[in-house]
Parts: structure tokens; sequence; C-alpha cells
């Protein structure tokens, strides 16, 4: 079963978009390990799905900024300006717009402040800042350094797709399980019989003769039956009951 799970990220492997969407964080002021992934609905905004965050530490205080990719520019677009309507829609105030950089919106809401634009096929801002004088500078920063750097390949994938993948991973598995299932064997293969192994001698007896014996002397024991003599011998003791003895 692992192996089947192995073999199956190997063929689907995942986009590198993600890690594009990243390294587009300015590292000035950024806290180390500080960037996460908001899957779908993020900051309570229904839609607002695959929302990366950051925390920067700015003027001793920390502030959270946020970045999403959208497939079109019109779309972050929108979805911006469907963002402000929400804040508004909960008591927030818009204190200023095309600050601090053009297109954006600097909204109160309670004590917090938010900062919402986009550019390009991003939606960016900052979220739920102490003041309004810190989250000026990060959309600045964000602005120049992605000019510097190309923008990744939209290979993200959507949310539908994820869910797919994961039901056919999910359902490969279950197959790969219930096949381990159903082969499964609890007793195990029965151990051989083995029994002792035995050697037999030829049996060079003569049929009809009964118990006959033969001794023959000499220095070996087929030189007494070298020569027609010792042959014709060796039949008159094959005659002769087994007491006696042959001698040459």
């Amino acid at each position: 079963m692992d192996s089947l799970a192995r073999a199956f990220i190997r063929s689907r492997p995942m986009p590198k978009a993600a890690i594009g969407e990243r390294d587009l964080f300015p590292k000035a002021g950024l806290v180390e390990n500080s960037i996460r992934l908001i899957p779908a609905d993020a900051f309570g905004v229904a839609g607002l799905e695959r929302v990366f965050t950051a925390t920067y530490a700015v003027g001793g205080a920390e502030i959270t900024a946020f970045l999403s990719r959208r497939a079109t520019p019109q779309e972050a677009l929108d979805l911006s300006r469907s963002y402000v309507d929400f804040l508004r829609a909960y008591g927030g105030e818009v204190k200023a717009t095309d600050q601090p950089v053009p297109g954006a919106a600097l909204v109160a809401v309670l004590d917090m402040y938010e900062v919402i634009f986009s550019q390009g096929p991003f939606l960016a801002g900052v979220h739920e800042a102490p003041d309004r004088t810190r989250p000026s500078c990060w959309p600045q920063n964000w602005q120049q350094s992605s000019r510097r750097r190309p923008v990744p390949a939209d290979d993200a994938l959507s949310r539908r797709e994820f869910i797919g993948r994961a039901a056919k991973a999910g359902a490969c598995l279950v197959a790969a399980g219930a096949i381990a299932y159903a082969t499964h064997d609890p007793a195990g293969p029965v151990p051989a019989v083995v029994g002792p192994q035995t050697t037999a001698l030829p049996d060079f007896s003569i049929p009809g003769l009964g118990k006959k014996m033969c001794i023959a002397r000499g220095p070996s024991a087929f030189g007494p039956f070298s020569s027609p003599c010792r042959r014709w011998a060796a039949s008159r003791c094959l005659s002769t009951r087994a007491t006696g003895s042959c001698s040459r």
C-alpha cells in the first residue's frame, strides 16, 4: 500500500506556483517561518481562497500581510472591491483611497486598519494593523519587489481539482487495502513434510540359486577370476552350499 501511494504521488507532482508566491513576499522585516497558506474563506470572506499570509516586524509591532494570486487581473480587482464591501458591511469605514499605493483602500474596522489593493493578477494588502501608519510601507515594498521579479506561472491547483485528486488518491488506497485484505492468509504457508532420506544398494543376487557365498582370496578381489580356470573355480564355488569356502 505504501509503494502504491508513493507511485501515485510521483506520477502527480505538486505544482510549484505556491513556492513562487512565497518568494514574492519582500524579505525586509519578514519574520522567519511566518508564511502560511489559508486554503479557503480567508478572514471570514466566502470565496477568498488560496491566500498566503506573512508576519512583518514594523516599528516594534507586528503586522500581517497577505497575498493571493487570481486567475485574471479583473478577478483580483473585483475581489479587492468585494473585500472592501465586506468590511463596510461589518462596520468598516473607508479612511482613504489610493493610499498608500494607487488603487488601494485604507479601511478602519474597530481599532484595526486594513489595506486592500490589487496589482495584475494579485490581491494583496495588510490585515488588522494596529494603526494607520504601520501598514503603509509594506504595499510600497511589495510593489517595488514584484516589479523586479517575474510573475510565477499559473500552475496552482483549483479547489475542485485538489479535491478530485485527493479523492482519486483515497480510492486507490482503499482499493489497495481491499486487495491486501482479500488475499491475506492469516494461517500462513503450510510447512513442507520432509521424510528421512535413505540410500538403497542395488540387488545383484541371482534368482534361483538361493543363499550362496563365495570367498575369493588373493592380492586383488578380481584377480582370481582373471583366467578361465579361475572362472571355472568360481562357478564350482557358486554351486556349493554357503558354509564352505572356495580356495585357489
